[in-house]
């Protein structure tokens, strides 16, 4: 199985990817070395064809500071 993860920061896609290897799938961690800017889209539709699941990962700090700005009523980052 060919799996993408993405996003998060190096800490917890390190850890998913490391975890994933050893079931024989061919894994990639979507990321600036990997030739993947998830930021700005570049690399991504490379990166995903042909791929048979891909996973999004997101620490807590990151959601628990976008659950906080929807309360608030400000947009989460990114969202307009």
């Amino acid at each position: 199985m060919r799996i993408v993860v993405i996003g998060d920061t190096k800490l917890i896609r390190s850890k998913v990817v490391k975890d994933l290897r050893p079931g024989d799938h061919a894994v990639l961690a979507a990321s600036p070395p990997s030739g993947v800017k998830t930021m700005t889209g570049e690399g991504l539709k490379e990166a995903l064809t042909g791929v048979n699941a891909h996973l999004g990962t997101v620490t807590f700090d990151v959601a628990q500071e976008d659950a906080h700005r929807a309360k608030s009523g400000k947009h989460p980052r990114g969202v307009r």
